[in-house]
């Protein structure tokens, strides 16, 4: 004989196994976050190359699922990337192109 389950289990079960493989394999930061980090590395670039942070542009690259995004910036014609943690503390500053 089957056993059967409450229907109000069913119904609060249905919404969490939809949440449960949600982003799985993917992080992503949220849009605030992702905005904080280029300006981040915006100010730390600009910084390196003695220039204001309006004179370079700044364009997230990618988010690792550690958390550390990715992020290239221009400054004229030259391209830098730095990596940023979500607690905005850049790590690095490289010259791709050098």
């Amino acid at each position: 004989m089957r056993r059967r389950v409450p229907l109000p289990i069913l119904l609060l079960a249905a919404p969490l196994a939809a949440c449960a493989g949600a982003g799985e394999g993917q992080r992503n930061v949220p849009a605030a976050s992702a905005a904080a980090q280029e300006r981040a590395c915006a100010e730390a670039v600009a910084a390196h190359v003695g220039k204001d942070p309006a004179e370079v542009t700044a364009v997230l690259a990618e988010t690792g699922a550690d958390g550390l995004a990715l992020v290239r910036v221009t400054d004229g014609g030259r391209l830098h990337t730095c990596t940023v943690d979500a607690n905005l503390s850049v790590h690095e500053i490289r010259h791709p192109r050098a």
